[in-house]
């Protein structure tokens, strides 16, 4: 099944991900599969108008904020992707606000709240995006947590709960 054709794993100057690489560089961000074709280009670089169905679907975890949101909005400068928006409950607000700017871009994007450590929900989450876009051609695992505690004074659940999301 191609519903997910490339995974990147967060934000980075040069960062491996299953189809290749993908790197940064201003004003946005390039994906290049191991080909050596480029999945996204800049807008700049390219003139061309992209259609809506050749736009790519970008699932991006954590981002209400931060990283997350960073990465969301190099994408959207692109002029090239669909955007969905990964949070968990405490963050919608901050979810709604990022697809608000993505959408003042003009970039079609939604938000869908999943916690990335319970298979239903990361389920009902791929589920929605198919629902809406019919695929996701990029997932960018962004999500993660820290419990800042010694290893030898956290609890057994604490370190469950760091592996389960950010790995």
């Amino acid at each position: 099944m191609k519903f997910i054709r490339s995974v990147l794993l967060a934000a980075a100057t040069f960062i491996p991900f299953a189809g290749g690489f993908a790197f940064q560089s201003p004003p946005a961000t390039a994906f290049l599969s191991r080909s050596g074709s480029s999945i996204l280009r800049t807008a700049a670089a390219n003139d061309d108008i992209v259609a809506d169905e050749d736009k790519k679907v970008c699932l991006i975890t954590g981002a209400s904020r931060g990283i997350g949101k960073c990465i969301a909005t190099e994408l959207a400068k692109t002029g090239q992707v669909k955007i969905v928006i990964n949070h968990i409950a405490p963050e919608k607000e901050n979810a709604d606000a990022v697809v608000k700017d993505l959408e003042d871009m003009g970039v079609e994007a939604m938000a869908v709240e999943a916690d990335c450590s319970r298979p239903d929900e990361i389920k009902a989450m791929f589920n929605a995006v198919k629902e809406k876009f019919d695929r996701c051609d990029v997932l960018v695992n962004n999500a993660g947590i820290a419990r800042d505690a010694l290893m030898l004074r956290m609890k057994p659940d604490q370190w469950q709960q760091v592996i389960d999301i950010n790995l």
